[in-house]
């Protein structure tokens, strides 16, 4: 009987339905045309940018190209209620991969990384796009297909309260049935290579180019998903004989210079100071968790900077005890990472402590 019902709702759903008003419930569109990323079918409160993604040409337009630094795209409060998962919703978007290699994050609506009531889009040979209600993995809802190659293709995730699509280029990629909503969490925000699961190494940072995001709150169905794609085919086509943006690993030397200084964490109760200087570092934390009979830590050695990441390769460890006393000794542990925002912030893990340093 189960069989029966799920063959009825896949007929129901896949089968042509005549096309509809295509911006009918279009309640976000960003064509990356505007630098301020406005949408032009609703008024919200501008989208907050992390980084430097940079704006190139894309498919209909400009747009948004991620080169593997932490550049993060952050949306807006009104726009994530449509995405919660009580009712239907679906995203439309091109993407261009600029590296098959590893895993990426691409963008989603999480705020640990865990199963925890959400989704994440991630992309590497593979589009995967992940759904779920518990950490568990109970209640699971993933789809995922081949990336075709590294040019732009159109990528549609239709969303239900007891289903997912994906389709690629107006074809159906995968599917999967659920029996119970999966509800996300409302405190979220839908973002763009922002999954927290790259601050514990299981998501590397995006490298590609994605051109008119659209959001519409209800389920788009099959045609009018293959007649969106057929209908900008030709511009996808012209779109793919243009390169893609030279790899760049490393960030370039000319800004370089900038990121030396004195960074610090003012506003936390554990307070910290970063010194970067052309060769070394020098990090202090006030009251370590880690060192918790230490007054103070003091953690030096070298550093480098690879794909907008900053890696803190320490040598040694002074602990300094509340009665001033001092012990010194080597530190041959893991490098610490953080993630270069610009040129004014850093993120960084380093001892148990998470910190958002500001430059002086």
């Amino acid at each position: 009987m189960r069989f029966f019902y799920l063959c009825l709702f896949l007929t129901y759903y896949l089968l042509p339905q005549g096309v509809a008003q295509v911006d009918e419930n279009l309640v976000g569109h960003f064509t990356f045309d505007d630098p301020a990323f406005k949408s032009p079918t609703h008024t919200y409160r501008n989208v907050q940018v992390y980084g430097e993604p940079q704006l190139g040409p894309g498919v209909l337009g400009k747009a948004l190209y991620f080169d593997g630094n932490a550049h993060e795209v952050y949306f807006p409060d009104e726009l994530n209620y449509f995405m919660e998962g009580q009712w239907p919703f679906s995203l439309s978007f091109y993407f261009r991969s600029g590296d098959l290699r590893g895993e990426r994050s691409l963008m989603g609506k999480r705020r640990r990384c865990d199963g925890e009531r959400m989704f994440d889009i991630s992309v590497g040979r593979n589009i995967t796009v992940q759904l779920s209600h518990r950490r568990n993995g109970s209640r699971t809802c993933n789809v995922s297909a081949p990336i075709p190659d590294r040019g732009w293709h159109h990528y549609t995730y239709v969303r239900k309260p007891n289903a997912a699509f994906l389709f690629i280029d107006g074809k159906l990629a995968d599917y999967k049935i659920i029996g119970q909503k999966i509800l996300l969490e409302q405190p979220s925000l839908f973002s763009i290579n922002a999954s927290p699961c790259k601050d514990v190494g299981q998501l590397g940072q995006l490298r590609g180019a994605i051109d008119d995001l659209k959001i519409y709150y209800r389920a788009l169905a099959p045609d009018e998903i293959w007649w969106f794609y057929r209908t900008h085919r030709s511009e996808q086509q012209r779109a793919n004989e243009k390169p893609i943006f030279a790899p760049s690993y490393d960030m370039p030397s000319k800004r370089l210079q900038q990121i030396f200084g004195t960074y610090n964490n003012i506003y936390a109760e554990v307070k910290s100071e970063l010194q970067l200087d052309t060769k070394r570092f020098v990090l202090t934390i006030e009251q370590p968790r880690q060192y918790n009979q230490a007054r103070q830590l003091t953690f030096s050695g070298k550093y480098r900077i690879e794909a907008g990441q900053l890696y803190l390769i320490g040598d040694e460890l002074l602990l300094t005890q509340a009665d001033g006393g001092q012990q010194r000794q080597p530190y041959d542990g893991p490098p610490l990472i953080g993630s270069l925002y610009g040129q004014v912030s850093i993120d960084l893990n380093a001892f148990d402590e998470r910190m958002t340093l500001q430059k002086n």
